[in-house]
């Protein structure tokens, strides 16, 4: 069992490789390679990325590279999908919440800037475009790839490393396997309780799929006193006051997985009508008041702690 750790697009990446052939080491140095050059293009921290170059000058044309156009077509299909409720051009309110800087150098207390405002456009991910190479992205539009970027790259990254062996990929909480490891015949997984970390609320084999977290426990900070967090409701272009603590989703690939978790932490179980169309995701719902039992639906195969 081949392992690499390293740590870009604002996580920690772990890779397994279950593998005989010493070369397949070197697919694990490639795959670092792959994730750093994705995040010199996609990072919104970074004032030389693709990205940030585009999200300084909207309301015109810009030709960006093939990867970045893959995203954002990916992106701009799930906000299609969801009505708008996953929304990857919130980038302004974002920075209106106090996320303006990487995570680390946040800090837990926030001073609001008067500069920044939330640009809130329902739909506004409607007039984004893309054909071919090129990039139309409207005026007081703001994209935001973070998570779904990480997603396609865990994906990826996944998809390189199953050349070699089963395999495994955790980007953050974010979770791709392929294969099964031979030692275990199914990578181990355990979800754990946002309100009592120690705990696992649930335990599972993954051998074929992927697993992600959205939680309002995680990425917080606090502006004036009160507790903000990086999901944004896009209605409001403010962090989401939902009754959903934490959204698990189990699927076929980490975008998907990515999505509806967001989606299921936004609206809460109203969207679980969502999961129906998709054969092969189930999901786990932490509400805050502790008084609601755990909701796995639609009953998934998995080992309740």
């Amino acid at each position: 069992m081949w392992t690499h750790s390293f740590k870009a697009m604002n996580t920690r990446f772990r890779l397994w490789l279950d593998a005989q052939e010493p070369r397949a080491r070197a697919a694990l140095v490639q795959a670092e390679t792959f994730v750093r050059d994705a995040e010199a293009m996609l990072s919104r921290f970074r004032q030389d990325s693709v990205l940030s170059q585009v999200n300084r000058a909207p309301g015109r044309w810009h030709r960006i590279p093939p990867l970045m156009a893959e995203i954002v077509r990916e992106a701009l299909y799930w906000a299609r999908e969801t009505d708008g409720i996953f929304d990857p051009t919130l980038l302004h309110a974002m920075l209106a919440a106090g996320y303006d800087r990487s995570f680390e150098d946040l800090g837990e207390e926030v001073r609001p800037s008067s500069r920044r405002r939330a640009t809130v456009r329902p739909g506004g991910w409607r007039d984004v475009q893309v054909e071919g190479d090129m990039l139309y992205l409207p005026p007081d539009v703001g994209l935001d790839l973070g998570g779904i970027a990480k997603e396609w790259v865990a994906d990826r990254v996944a998809e390189m490393l199953a050349e070699w062996g089963a395999c495994l990929v955790d980007a953050g909480g974010d979770i791709r396997a392929i294969g099964a490891p031979a030692l275990w015949g199914t990578w181990p997984i355990a979800v754990a309780d946002p309100r009592c970390p120690e705990r696992d609320i649930a335990r599972f084999g993954l051998s074929n799929g992927a697993v992600a977290t959205s939680s309002r426990t995680r990425r917080t900070w606090k502006v004036n006193g009160r507790r903000a967090h990086h999901i944004i409701e896009p209605t409001t272009g403010k962090p989401a006051d939902t009754p959903v603590l934490s959204a698990t989703v189990i699927a076929p690939t980490t975008v998907i997985a990515g999505v509806f978790s967001k989606v299921l932490l936004v609206r809460g179980d109203r969207q679980l009508r969502l999961l129906e169309h998709c054969p092969g995701c189930q999901a786990i719902l932490v509400y805050e008041d502790a008084s609601i039992p755990v909701r796995y639906s639609p009953s998934p195969e998995v080992a309740h702690a």
